[in-house]
């Protein structure tokens, strides 16, 4: 029996900065409407803390992002990678280091992932 080729999936092209810009002007993104604020944080989930495919955003979860402020006013949002495709910790890489993601950004920044989430959680 022959195997049949399965057809070439195209992949998502990224989001050039034009059009990140256009979202925040057409209101895709923001905090004005409930769908603006998750389609918000997970945009800035993926793109800041470099999440690779639907798992990761599904599984992402409270617990895996710290907040700490700096004395000069910034904060710096840190996210701990939990088990995934390419680091498993099977027996032959058991003190495999997880990715931890650190970004540096304003509070006050209507546009930080820090101001959404803090917005998100205080309205639940």
């Amino acid at each position: 029996m022959q195997a049949t080729q399965q057809p070439f999936k195209k992949q998502c092209d990224a989001l050039s900065v034009n059009d990140e810009t256009t979202m925040w002007k057409q209101g895709v993104f923001g905090t004005h409407s409930p769908d603006a604020v998750i389609n918000t944080l997970l945009f800035l989930s993926g793109k800041l803390f470099v999440l690779r495919g639907r798992q990761e955003l599904r599984s992402l979860s409270q617990d895996q992002i710290e907040f700490e402020q700096n004395q000069d006013g910034t904060v710096c949002v840190r996210h701990k990678e939990k088990v995934s495709k390419t680091n498993q910790g099977g027996l032959k890489r058991r003190k495999a280091e997880r990715k931890i993601v650190e970004h540096m950004e304003d509070p006050r920044d209507e546009k930080s992932f820090s101001f959404i989430y803090h917005f998100y959680v205080s309205k639940w």
